[in-house]
Parts: C-alpha cells; structure tokens; sequence
C-alpha cells in the first residue's frame, strides 16, 4: 500500500473477536478474547493494521467489527452459495428449506440464554454494505486504526431463527439437537452506538427482511450460481417473489 501511496483502509473485521464478553450488549471497549481460529485470524489482523498505523503515521484505518450478516441483495441476483456443506446457519437452513440439505444441527442446548440456544446478532448484508460504503466515503476522518461495531443490537436465538426461517417459507423446517460446537459462545450481541454518533448509521432491515430476501435468493438460484447442477423437481418455483407475496404462515409449532 505505502509503495503505491494507498494510505487508507477499510478492514472488514469480525465480532468474534470479543469471545465470551463479559457484557451484553458489547462495546469496541471490550476485551479480546478469540475463543476459535477465525476469532483469532482476525485478531491477528488488526494488531498488524494498528502496529503498521503506529509505524507509519500516513497509513490509517476502519476496522468495521461486524456481527452476523445474513440475507441478500433484495432483487435474488446476489447472495450467499458456500461451496460445499455450509458452515453458517442461514445458509444451511435456505438449502434445508430449498431441499438440498435434510435437516439443521442445532449446536448445544444447555446455554445461559431464554431457549438454551446460541443467541447471536443478525444483521442484513445490505446494511453492512451500506455501512462499509460509509467508511469508504469518510476514510480522510480516521487517524491510526478505529474500530467500529455493526450490528442491530437485538439478539437472536437459533431456534428463533429457524421459525423465523420456517414462517418465510412456509413450511417447518426439521433439526437436530447435537452437542455444542468447540469455540462457540453463548451471546454475541452489538452495542452500534458509536457507528451511530460518529455516522448517524444504523440498521434499517430486520429479521423478517433478512430471511425474505435469502429465501428469495434461494428460491431463484435453488442450485446455487452452478448452472451446471440440475434443479430437483421438488424445489418450489420462484412465480411468487413479489414482497408482498412471499408464502407466510404462522411460527410453526417445534414441541
């Protein structure tokens, strides 16, 4: 960067770096505490960003500490298609729901938290998005590395989500409970307020847009972007996409 006189960065960082905080919701003053790989990639990330800063005092940096993102480009044409099995939960549930997969594991049932569940804070990748092209558009203000939380601030369980999943598609969607998965954590909530005072950003999508549009996304692309895959004669067609006539039904029964 410094050798072709890029002196600005935008970080897309991760809120797992603040492992099991010790409050919720959580602030950019909280500790890290990396409890997995990926925490800790991330981690590594920034020290190496704020040690360059300090370093070279031209060189500055947002770190945007993102909570969950999830959902897609609310025309269909853009989301989210992991290769292989995916290892994020919206995902997996779009291709249980689509019929590419049989059911979710539910990690761990025995949390601190209302259901037992891991509670996390979701937010609409076209928020992130938007908050990114904020950073973007303001990079001249930030001297050495800032970091910034982007999340909603409201916290999500797993088993709400797969009804909330369930109520967009129509249909109950089957899991599993299976034991909890080495380095998760019980609750990954945002506190946004600073993104909130320095930008005036916040989140404007919630959790019924998030699962709206990956669903949509789903149901126009149920192979993913492979045009190679052939499409099952069970997967619904995707003739009822307008927003307002998206299949609904009343949070399924999970007893």
């Amino acid at each position: 960067m410094r050798e072709n006189g890029v002196h600005r960065l935008v970080f897309s960082s991760s809120c797992s770096i603040y492992g099991e905080a010790a409050r919720i919701p959580i602030d950019e003053q909280a500790p890290p505490r990396p409890t997995n790989p990926y925490a800790r990639s991330k981690w590594v990330c920034e020290q190496i960003i704020a040690d360059a800063c300090r370093q070279h005092p031209e060189l500055a940096a947002y770190s945007l500490r993102y909570f969950n993102p999830v959902g897609a480009h609310p025309s269909g044409l853009l989301g989210e298609d992991p290769r292989g099995i995916p290892q994020n939960v919206m995902p997996y549930l779009m291709q249980v729901a689509i019929g590419r997969l049989e059911r979710l594991s539910i990690f761990g049932r025995d949390y601190p938290t209302a259901d037992g569940t891991a509670v996390r804070d979701y937010i609409h990748v076209m928020d992130v998005a938007q908050a990114h092209r904020i950073a973007l558009e303001r990079l001249d203000e930030v001297t050495g590395l800032e970091t910034l939380n982007l999340g909603t601030g409201v916290g999500t369980s797993v088993l709400e989500l797969v009804r909330a999943v369930s109520a967009t598609c129509g249909k109950s969607l089957p899991y599993d409970i299976v034991e909890r998965r080495q380095g998760d954590v019980a609750k990954l909530v945002a506190d946004p307020g600073a993104a909130a005072r320095k930008w005036g950003w916040r989140t404007t999508r919630n959790l019924a847009a998030m699962c709206r549009d990956a669903w949509r996304f789903q149901l126009l692309n149920p192979a993913g972007f492979d045009d190679d895959l052939t499409r099952p004669a069970a997967i619904p067609t995707a003739r009822s996409l307008d927003a307002d006539a998206m299949p609904r039904s009343p949070a399924p029964d999970h007893r």
